[in-house]
């Protein structure tokens, strides 16, 4: 989102997906599964990160208020900040204050 929204540059992409696209992949050569301590399971290739859940989301809860931009879809950017907020590091700190910035500049055009 934060590239999308042109907050900054990200050197990787994380993609929640159904259970059928995440099977679809999972045996392609070029993507790699890793099982991190907790069990997720995610699919890693080039930066681009493929799993079910992120911060306890599911692909239908992150649907639900979700956007597209050029055809595809982002989680919300209300969604993403309380996803920062609980992860609390210092990166993320940075990306509430850039998310903030952007959210007050929308407010701000929208008068």
């Amino acid at each position: 989102i934060k590239v999308t929204l042109a907050l900054r540059c990200a050197h990787d992409v994380d993609m929640v997906v159904s259970e059928s696209l995440y099977k679809t992949y999972r045996y392609k050569k070029q993507w790699k599964e890793f099982v991190h301590d907790d069990g997720k399971r995610v699919l890693s290739r080039n930066g681009y990160h493929m799993m079910l859940t992120w911060m306890g989301r599911d692909l239908a809860r992150l649907q639900k208020d979700a956007f597209t931009k050029d055809g595809v879809v982002f989680m919300s950017v209300d969604q993403l900040i309380a996803c920062k907020k609980r992860l609390g590091r210092n990166k993320d700190k940075e990306d509430l204050e850039l998310l903030k910035k952007y959210l007050d500049s929308r407010t701000e055009s929208d008068q």
